[in-house]
């Protein structure tokens, strides 16, 4: 049998597809798969293989014979061109394009340790997150609550609270995610995916799986602060919009280290772009949060739900 067969017929496909509709088929040569399982493990969502021609492919270099252009044509059962491959080095995964292939080939080098393997799930998204902020979304530092099926962001780096938040809202609300959402555009809607909390899986030992195949409308954005009271407060359309790109780039940036300033500005301009056509639309507020208080509650008075 194949290596493609293998990997399409032994429950190893995956499938993402984004609320903007874009689609990506996911795989693994044969010294990824088993990093390729613990991630399909994690993330969830649909394993199946679907036609579009965007494929991430999984390649741990030197876990198997054979040189690079062997063994991702063995995969994909097609061949590859033999040069001009683009390489972008981010801290831990190495990512192969071609200006001919709607490819994106991930090399996660060896394995040194389980917590380098799960660091290497969280850069993996790369290429989506990229995709997505050069068509109007952003990923973003915050937690995702849902009610009557919105979802609203709080939104916050890491260490202020927003887990917090989540483990003290009550019922009809519920937490969705509470680290990372990935914000999609589509025909002038936002909509949010969840994200994995990787720190839980490196010092925690979770064992909790996602379903980032999963996306909610987006209707209002929070940005939380600790205070002795419970307030909710209104902010400027371009306050709100520089807060969004601090959320969201120096996240983004610190992964791709090697890219140079000029590329480094074009991508800030670009989320910063991206925040403030997402402030005009959808709501922005202050959450101030007290450790006691009922905090959802001043965002159901503000949101009328």
């Amino acid at each position: 049998m194949s290596l493609k067969n293998q990997v399409y017929t032994n429950n190893h496909p995956y499938s993402l597809k984004l609320a903007s509709g874009i689609s990506w088929n996911i795989l693994a040569t044969e010294g990824g798969i088993d990093w390729f399982k613990k991630l399909i493990a994690i993330i969830g969502g649909k394993q199946k293989y679907n036609e579009s021609k965007n494929k991430l492919i999984i390649f741990r270099m030197g876990s198997q014979k054979g040189n690079f252009y062997d063994i991702i044509t063995n995969c994909l059962q097609e061949p590859i061109p033999p040069k001009d491959w683009t390489i972008q080095v981010s801290r831990l995964v190495n990512f192969f394009t071609h200006k001919a292939l709607p490819y994106i080939i991930c090399d996660i080098g060896e394995k040194k340790s389980e917590i380098d393997d799960i660091q290497k799930m969280n850069q993996i998204f790369l290429p989506i997150f990229t995709y997505s902020i050069n068509n109007g979304g952003i990923p973003i530092h915050s937690a995702l609550i849902e009610r009557k099926g919105l979802g609203y962001l709080l939104a916050a780096p890491s260490g202020s609270g927003k887990t917090t938040c989540c483990r003290r809202i009550s019922k009809p609300w519920h937490e969705v995610c509470d680290d990372l959402t990935l914000i999609v555009k589509s025909q002038n809607h936002y909509y949010t995916h969840p994200l994995p909390t990787w720190s839980d899986y490196i010092f925690k030992n979770s064992s909790k799986t996602w379903n980032i195949y999963r996306y909610i409308p987006l209707a209002g954005i929070f940005f939380i602060e600790q205070s002795e009271n419970d307030k909710v407060l209104s902010i400027r359309q371009g306050e709100a919009a520089i807060k969004i790109t601090e959320l969201s780039h120096p996240m983004y940036q610190i992964n791709r280290p090697n890219t140079t300033k000029e590329e480094q500005i074009q991508i800030k301009a670009k989320i910063f772009s991206n925040a403030w056509d997402l402030a005009s639309i959808v709501p922005c507020h202050i959450l101030r949060c007290s450790l006691t208080g009922k905090f959802w509650e001043e965002i159901e008075k503000v949101t009328g739900i």
